[in-house]
């Protein structure tokens, strides 16, 4: 046998693998959603699609993007029910969800300081990232174990 050979189920396993992203470049990916939000056509390219995560939900058997949409709004719409949270959600919702034409807007209708707008809204996309990536992490088959 050869230094690493495989069997030939094992290599098709591992050619059927999707492409793992590192946590950094996960959660670049999750900004870049955020902003391309409401554009189908980019949604369709996200590198999000090359995860787990992405492999579950392009096989729902719905619009990709509407699927990935889905599931932002799923993670992100508690939020406001939180006295807490509700800020991030009210950031989230103003900037990428149904997005005033600029931040400055944003922050003006949330009748909040752009520096503490911004501080939600970095708090927000954390939050987001934090629950895909662990949503990410989970194996394939083993959501509900």
């Amino acid at each position: 046998m050869g230094e690493r050979e495989l069997n030939p189920q094992a290599e098709r396993l591992v050619a059927a693998a999707p492409p793992l992203l590192d946590e950094e470049s996960f959660a670049a990916a999750v900004r870049q959603l955020l902003r391309d939000f409401t554009d189908d056509n980019h949604l369709r390219s996200t590198p999000l699609w090359q995860t787990r995560l992405g492999q579950q939900l392009g096989s729902s058997g719905e619009n990709p993007a509407d699927s990935l949409r889905q599931l932002v709004w799923q993670i992100v719409e508690p939020l406001q029910h939180s006295p807490r949270q509700a800020k991030l959600y009210h950031a989230l919702y103003h900037t990428y969800l149904r997005p005033a034409a600029t931040q400055e807007q944003a922050a003006e209708l949330l009748d909040l300081p752009f520096s503490t707008y911004r501080r939600h809204l970095r708090e927000g996309v954390a939050y987001l990232v934090k629950h895909l990536w662990q949503m990410n992490a989970i194996p394939i088959g083993r959501e509900h174990v």
